[in-house]
């Protein structure tokens, strides 16, 4: 088994677990006394390691923990370590060896009592069909097979990428499932406007059939803080459950002005009404939608929402998604102090926005969502967001 907790989390004493529980290697761990790398040979077995955790369930390798006979036996700190050097080191080695290129897998330091480091690195599991080494003009796919590696036959390479969805596909397939949701009124209360915006945060696992993310750690921290899941206002409403997880909802008199929602699978689902209003219309006014409103309060929320993702136990990579419902038509509302004669309404309805991927649940909100503001004036004839300066600075009114 692989060691199960949050990467950041662990310490020494989760490793010294591994040894009082007699842990194997598997296909989803395995221990190496040191960082081989020193030779042509010895690079291409560990990048060989490494696609093979990719290529079926993932899994942690523990580098500076000694085995015996696949067991794990002592924490061997690493020698010569250097924690920052040696992770920058070792990232860019797998991202230039591995195709497609292996995004979302972490290495984590782990400080020992008696001095140095163990150093874990976390591979997720490939949505991509299989990963390819490349060093050395090796050109082969690795699987985990028992507590070891093997190369993959035809067949199998054939099946990894014939699978009936690619992750694009997948994920264009649950946004527009719940989408369809949404607009049916599948929900515990009411939309009081189809007139929405819809973003998720999508973990990769998500994916898995089987993942559960860690619900209860997220109901226990609402107790001492009741600011998670919020929707965008900043009053305190309750959590409740549903079949599907958790979720927070802005009501008034039975019907939902917005909702934060955390499902079982760990998809982070938002849905307002409000961000999206319209001004008061004018006469002979074309209608429009609130760009300036709705990209300030993702803005603000995105770090809040990270972490939500981090109390249950979400590890990215992810992807970062948003959608409307209703605006199709409709002109982004442009204050009278600017003067822009070129502006389309938009086309479609449903618009997907091309999503984002992140690989740290640190990732910064500006970097992340002005590519994705920047998508929505494309599709009305402008080049960028006219709510943020080139550096991403917010304009104020």
């Amino acid at each position: 088994m692989a060691i199960d907790r949050p990467l950041a989390d662990i310490i020494e004493a989760d490793l010294t677990a591994l040894i009082t529980a007699f842990v194997s290697e598997g296909k989803t761990i395995e221990f190496k006394r040191e960082i081989n790398d020193s030779t042509p040979e010895a690079k291409r077995k560990l990048l060989a390691s490494i696609a093979s955790f990719a290529n079926t369930q993932g899994g942690d390798i523990v580098f500076g923990m000694d085995a015996k006979q696949g067991v794990a036996a002592a924490i061997c700190p690493l020698l010569g370590f250097n924690p920052d050097a040696d992770c920058i080191r070792l990232r860019d080695f797998i991202r230039a060896h591995i195709e497609p290129k292996l995004y979302g897998f972490h290495l984590q330091p782990v400080p020992v009592a008696a001095g140095g480091h163990v150093l874990i690195l976390r591979i997720p599991r490939t949505w991509v069909g299989a990963h390819m080494v490349t060093f050395n003009q090796d050109n082969r796919f690795y699987l985990r097979d028992g507590n070891g590696r093997r190369i993959m036959d035809v067949g199998e390479v054939r099946m990894a990428f014939s699978a009936p969805e690619t992750l694009p596909e997948r994920m264009r397939r649950l946004r527009l499932d719940r989408l369809s949701a949404i607009s049916s009124g599948d929900l515990p209360l009411a939309l009081i406007s189809l007139q929405a915006l819809v973003f998720h945060i999508v973990p990769v696992k998500a994916f898995d059939a089987f993942h559960e993310c860690d619900i209860a750690s997220l109901a226990q921290a609402d107790k001492e803080n009741q600011s998670y899941l919020n929707p965008d206002s900043r009053y305190p409403w309750p959590l409740t459950y549903d079949i599907d997880g958790l979720l927070k909802m802005n009501h008034v008199r039975n019907q939902c002005n917005s909702y934060v929602k955390l499902f079982r699978s760990g998809v982070l689902e938002v849905v307002d009404c409000t961000s999206v209003s319209e001004p008061p219309p004018q006469s002979n006014a074309p209608m429009t939608f609130s760009s300036r409103m709705y990209e300030r309060n993702l803005w603000d929320e995105f770090p809040h929402w990270l972490e939500v993702m981090r109390i249950a136990r979400l590890e990215p990579p992810a992807f970062v998604a948003l959608s409307f419902m209703g605006l199709g038509g409709r002109f982004p509302y442009v204050a009278p102090r600017y003067r822009i004669d070129d502006l389309r309404p938009i086309r479609h309805d449903p618009l997907l926005l091309q999503p984002r991927l992140i690989e740290t649940l640190d990732a910064d909100a500006t970097t992340t969502l002005m590519p994705i503001f920047n998508q929505l004036w494309q599709a009305c004839g402008r080049a960028a967001s006219i709510n943020f300066d080139k550096d991403g600075k917010w304009y104020p009114l």
